[in-house]
């Protein structure tokens, strides 16, 4: 992940570019492509170990068929995730956290390989007053 501030400014010029495109070429259409990522604000409630929904997208990503579940490997322990009643939920991601060092305000980052079997885990450090 770019750092806070020079991903603030990419991702402002590469807007700029795509407006002046889409302005000077109104034939042209523009498609994004990105690795799977979810994000969690670390609360309460995720430190506590709470389980929760994750990118429905990510069931083509790694592989899950409706009614399976698989576990992805990270450097910070596995993450399991499940695929019932077209939802994508994930478990706990506590120990994630505590591996990572994250505290309460910070932010997970999941970033999925697109073989689907590893994921890496970055932690973006947050003020919590601020939220």
């Amino acid at each position: 992940y770019a750092d806070r501030a020079l991903h603030i400014r990419v991702s402002a010029a590469v807007d700029a570019t795509a407006e002046a495109l889409l302005r000077t070429r109104p034939d042209t259409a523009l498609a994004y492509l990105a690795t799977p990522t979810d994000v969690y604000a670390v609360t309460d409630s995720v430190v506590g170990g709470q389980a929760g929904d994750a990118p429905v997208e990510l069931a083509a990503v790694v592989g899950l068929r409706p009614g399976g579940g698989t576990t992805i490997s990270t450097r910070f322990g596995p993450l399991p995730l499940r695929f019932d009643d077209g939802r994508v939920q994930r478990g706990s991601v506590r120990p994630l956290v505590l591996a990572s060092g994250a505290r309460i305000g910070d932010v997970l980052i999941i970033v999925f390989d697109p073989d689907g079997a590893v994921a890496a885990v970055e932690v973006e450090r947050h003020d919590p007053t601020l939220w």
